[in-house]
């Protein structure tokens, strides 16, 4: 169970990457909901990876 839960949080850490860093650069706290701005930029940023990916595709 231990190599399941290692990988899992790889892929959480990856999912979650481009929300990070856009909160340590404009300088978001825990403090300041930083999970919800966190989900913000996520969402943001794998819909238009998405996008691209559909566009590359097509």
């Amino acid at each position: 169970m231990g190599h399941a839960t290692s990988v899992l949080n790889a892929f959480t850490a990856v999912l979650l990457l481009p929300g990070d860093i856009a909160c340590d650069a404009i300088g978001v706290a825990k403090a300041d909901n930083r999970d919800l701005v966190r989900m913000l930029i996520n969402s943001f940023a794998w819909a238009f990876i998405g996008a691209l990916a559909v566009a590359v595709l097509i």
